[in-house]
């Protein structure tokens, strides 16, 4: 299935955003894509090549989107996802340790993970 997204973000425009790396378009682009795309693949992937870059609201949003989708679509790719969750608790950013705890709320809701406390 490939990624239909709203009329401005298509899976090129999305690919040329990355290539610019501005991460003002970014930190909105990884959004769209996980709340507009049928692809879910496609947008877990963006948040997860997002989630360590080095613009705190860029890696803040891509790790809010691993909440998103976990409420979406009730599915995430646990070896690969949870590692960039734990990571994110620890980040230096208020930013994205904000954004990670409405992550870790979201998948404990809806995909039923646990976390440890900190």
């Amino acid at each position: 299935m490939s990624a239909k997204l709203s009329d401005e973000w298509t899976p090129a425009s999305v690919e040329r955003a990355l290539k610019r790396n501005n991460p003002k378009t970014l930190a909105v682009v990884v959004i769209n894509v996980v709340l507009s795309s049928e692809d879910f693949e496609f947008a877990q992937d963006l948040c997860i090549r997002l989630a360590r870059h080095p613009d705190e609201w860029v890696r803040g949003n891509a790790i809010l989107g691993f909440g998103h989708l976990a409420r979406l679509d009730r599915k995430l790719d646990r070896k690969r996802v949870r590692p960039l969750i734990l990571a994110a608790r620890h980040d230096p950013s208020k930013i994205v340790r904000g954004q990670t705890e409405c992550a870790m709320s979201d998948t404990r809701t809806f995909l039923r993970w646990r976390w440890p406390r900190t």
